[in-house]
């Protein structure tokens, strides 16, 4: 997984350019993040208007304060730059295709 480095008014403004964004808040420690990381390269080419961002807490440490992230993973959805939802912890690949298609209006 790459690492970005973010300032907040740049993520803001990411999140703002995309009719969808999925942000991924994880960590190179975290067992389950690498799992969902693998479900997230299975489901996301069902969805590609999700813009997907990475954010790595230890290399975004302000991001991660500015939006509440306290564990992780954390998979925070914006629609036209509105939090729409934000999905903690580890979830199975069917519930998150159902939450993807719910925000996206996309019959699965």
């Amino acid at each position: 997984m790459p690492n970005y480095t973010y300032s907040i008014s740049e993520m803001q403004e990411i999140i703002n350019s995309h009719e969808f964004c999925l942000v991924d808040f994880w960590a190179t420690w975290c067992q389950p993040c690498k799992h969902l990381n693998e479900i997230l390269s299975e489901l996301l080419p069902e969805f590609p208007m999700f813009h997907l961002m990475k954010i790595d807490i230890s290399e975004n440490i302000d991001l991660a304060q500015e939006y509440k992230i306290r564990s992780v993973p954390t998979i925070l959805l914006f629609k036209n730059g509105i939090l729409q939802q934000t999905i903690l912890g580890m979830k199975k690949k069917d519930i998150l295709q159902k939450i993807f298609s719910e925000i996206t209006n996309k019959d699965s």
